[in-house]
């Protein structure tokens, strides 16, 4: 099963690339490996409760996961492992969300990948604007 926490934006680790296996591996994202081992070392071996809240088209579930009564993706982003979604907006954990993103950028918790995440904001929406005006 692929889970896919929703609310945030957290970096991919090394995967498989287009064509599965014995295709070329697509490297990770900055700190992409820290936020899978971070989910691997709370979860792996654990009970987790799981909120399902849609499907995208691959077939993966969207959605919450609970260790304990945590939530997971909280704890990614107070580890700054990850930023708030604007999809989280919609949730009842938006408050809890941007909380924990203050307290990580407070205390200076992986900077580097909110600059990467700033930098690749800003760089998508040149792009953007540049494209229109071709």
């Amino acid at each position: 099963m692929t889970f896919s926490g929703t609310g945030i934006d957290c970096p991919r680790g090394q995967r498989l690339g287009p064509g599965g296996p014995g295709a070329p591996l697509v490297p990770a994202d900055p700190y992409g490996e820290e936020a899978a081992t971070f989910m691997k070392d709370m979860v792996l071996q654990h009970e987790v409760e799981v909120e399902v809240e849609a499907m995208d088209k691959g077939g993966n579930f969207i959605g919450w996961m609970f260790l304990d009564g945590v939530n997971l993706s909280v704890s990614l982003v107070e580890a700054g492992l990850a930023k708030v979604h604007f999809t989280a907006e919609r949730s009842n954990f938006y408050k809890t969300l941007c909380a924990a993103e203050a307290k990580a950028k407070e205390a200076k918790k992986n900077v580097g990948f909110f600059r990467v995440a700033i930098f690749c904001v800003v760089f998508a929406l040149l792009c953007t604007i540049v494209s229109k005006c071709i």
